[in-house]
């Protein structure tokens, strides 16, 4: 037997419904109100909420241009636009991750791996957040 949830109004099964909302609006629900309250899940939150909202790319990685979305739709890689990969927006976005908490890729960010490459290409130096006494 299946009823519509209150929230997200999608049919869900009668069982699994909680005061006609289903299990995930609950859990969204609960997430908002610890958001609301503790500054650091509000900021966490938010970055989530922005990466799904997207805009998202839906075609293969190899055929993405810069006119079309970094994001993928996973809410977890996006497309590196150096390489033209799937890159995951922790692991192979460090670099930005130590300038800027919670950073929401463009198409100008590429992933680790080609930003050590250009470094090391360019002869740049790389970017601390260090004083120098030089400057």
């Amino acid at each position: 037997m299946e009823f519509r949830c209150a929230v997200c109004k999608e049919p869900k099964d009668v069982r699994t419904l909680r005061n006609s909302v289903c299990p995930s609006c609950l859990a969204e629900q609960e997430r908002a109100a610890e958001a609301a309250s503790d500054h650091a899940a509000g900021l966490r939150y938010a970055y989530e909420q922005a990466l799904k909202k997207g805009p998202h790319y839906a075609g293969e990685p190899e055929a993405w241009t810069p006119r079309d979305p970094v994001l993928l739709s996973d809410g977890e890689h996006f497309v590196c636009p150096g390489c033209k990969r799937r890159a995951h927006l922790v692991h192979d976005l460090s670099i930005r991750w130590n300038k800027k908490p919670y950073p929401i890729p463009n198409k100008y960010s590429l992933c680790d791996a080609c930003h050590r490459r250009d470094v090391e290409d360019g002869g740049t130096p790389v970017y601390t957040n260090r004083f120098n006494r030089e400057r």
